[in-house]
């Protein structure tokens, strides 16, 4: 697209509009670009390793007398500051036990 031409007029300023335009233009969708990367690293920096407990006997002195989603939550809990929820914990212990 080319900008419009204003006959007569030293400098064009019109033209120098359009430029600033293009430019910026071009600095939003850096900008977006920079946005939606960082989005996608943190995503994946953020995938949590969770405490395996899958190998630990549930209700024994090893899990704190705990169910091994409970021992799970809580120890998640001692490192976050964030708690799981029972069904986000059972579904993370049947993954480390291979079921």
């Amino acid at each position: 697209m080319e900008p419009p031409r204003c006959a007569g007029l030293r400098g064009d300023p019109i033209s120098a509009i359009y430029r600033k335009e293009q430019a910026m233009r071009k600095l939003v969708v850096v900008i977006l670009g920079v946005v939606l990367l960082s989005a996608v690293i943190s995503g994946v920096a953020s995938a949590q390793q969770y405490t395996n407990v899958a190998n630990l006997t549930p209700f024994s002195a090893e899990s704190n007398y705990m169910s091994l989603p409970g021992y799970l939550r809580y120890v998640t809990y001692q490192q976050t500051n964030l708690w799981l929820t029972y069904d986000e914990a059972s579904r993370i212990v049947h993954q480390q036990a291979g079921e």
